[in-house]
């Protein structure tokens, strides 16, 4: 509802309540509608206070899916506790950096994983897989792969597990002194193996 309309129906009430040439009335009048003129605001962002964001999980998805975000409404700047909730929950990622490849991977293929290696008892005493990964859906989808994945096969205590993360990025117009710089200061305090320029 536009303001002026609502500013309209609180004075009109306040009048109804109030008549005017009462002793006293007309200053307590004033004093409601001031009061009513503060919390109008209030009561507007409270009216507002769910952000709804898309979502889609993984690229395959034919659909997204909507998750609420409650919004802090005491602040003064809407837009930037809209910007902090985008960024809490990573919705927008504005920069990459190889830490975030750290603690995520891969997700497997649709279909299930065929590369298992059977015994002649018939119960698989390998498992390999590989994917490959888009860098816009990167960081959920390894972490997907953690939570899908690793958390299986870590469940049993006598697996022998070793997990590798490989990146290759081709620069057609050749990398940025700042983004090599970055990379390399990130790969050498993850203790990558190897990370090279070339």
């Amino acid at each position: 509802m536009h303001k002026n309309v609502i500013h309209a129906l609180i004075t009109n009430n306040v009048r109804h309540r109030f008549p005017v040439g009462s002793e006293g009335n007309e200053e307590q009048a004033k004093k409601e509608l001031q009061s009513a003129e503060d919390v109008l605001p209030r009561v507007a962002r409270e009216c507002y206070k769910w952000l709804l964001c898309p979502v889609q999980t993984t690229p395959e998805d034919r659909q997204a899916s909507i998750e609420a975000f409650s919004l802090n409404t005491s602040g003064s700047a809407l837009g930037a506790e809209i910007q902090r909730v985008y960024h809490d929950n990573e919705l927008v990622i504005s920069a990459w950096s190889a830490v975030l490849g750290q603690s995520t991977l891969f997700q497997p293929p649709v279909g299930g994983l065929d590369a298992v290696a059977k015994t002649g008892s018939g119960k698989p005493k390998s498992f390999y897989g590989s994917v490959e990964v888009s860098p816009a859906t990167a960081k959920m989808r390894l972490v997907q792969l953690a939570e899908e994945i690793i958390s299986n096969l870590v469940a049993d205590p006598l697996a022998e597990i070793k997990i590798t993360v490989e990146i290759n990025a081709n620069f057609p117009n050749g990398a940025s002194d700042q983004i090599r710089r970055a990379v390399a200061e990130n790969a050498k305090s993850l203790g990558f193996k190897t990370s090279t320029w070339e």
